[in-house]
């Protein structure tokens, strides 16, 4: 079985460096298009082995608009999944990190420290999310069979966590990788779940 973690396309919150969470921010002309070469790809390297059985998608619009170019060009309904959303980012939803790090300054060094168990006012913890993301991830996979191909498309903390979470990487160590829009994260699952690749975005070039 071969599992594909897709990030969203870019968003106008993205190139702007604004937090985005939960906020249901569409994606912008470049998002739509990143969306458009991922399904390109897909449809490519759509043969035996590689034929997408499923495609699962976060309910946010970003999301599920990078989930549904896709599966048009694969023939394939998105199925929606709430626990792939991304982080609940709480209070700092529509801020730009800039003002974050003035008006929040104080917080933010200790959620820095231990983002794992601190959550966000009036928002999560990266534990919680990846409690979510990992409980639902092996929830899905129990309900295919060994030869299934599976594309997810989430977002950059879920993915993060996820990917995390599988590799056994303490949570302080995430910056230590990237998670691009659009891009492609591929886990091999055997015997055992392997990851084969992160943050692949050579479809976009």
């Amino acid at each position: 079985m071969f599992i594909y973690l897709i990030r969203h396309g870019e968003t106008k919150w993205n190139i702007d460096f604004r937090v985005q969470g939960k906020r249901d921010v569409p994606l912008n002309d470049t998002g739509i298009n990143q969306a458009y070469l991922l399904a390109s790809y897909f449809e490519k390297n759509n043969f035996e082995a590689n034929t997408i059985d499923a495609i699962y998608s976060s309910n946010l619009t970003r999301a599920y608009e990078t989930a549904e170019i896709i599966g048009k060009k694969l023939n394939k309904k998105v199925k929606i999944v709430e626990d792939f959303q991304e982080i609940n980012f709480g209070v700092w939803e529509g801020y730009y990190w800039e003002d974050i790090k003035i008006e929040y300054k104080d917080f933010l060094n200790k959620w820095e420290d231990d983002k794992e168990n601190t959550p966000i006012p009036e928002g999560e913890s990266y534990g919680q999310v990846q409690k979510r993301v990992y409980r639902k991830f092996n929830e899905i996979i129990s309900n295919h069979n060994s030869n299934s191909n599976i594309i997810i498309v989430s977002h950059g903390v879920a993915i993060k966590v996820l990917i995390a979470k599988i590799l056994d990487i303490n949570i302080q160590n995430l910056h230590k990788f990237h998670i691009d829009n659009a891009s492609i994260s591929t886990i091999d699952y055997e015997k055992e779940i392997k990851i084969k690749s992160i943050n692949n975005t050579c479809h976009l070039k």
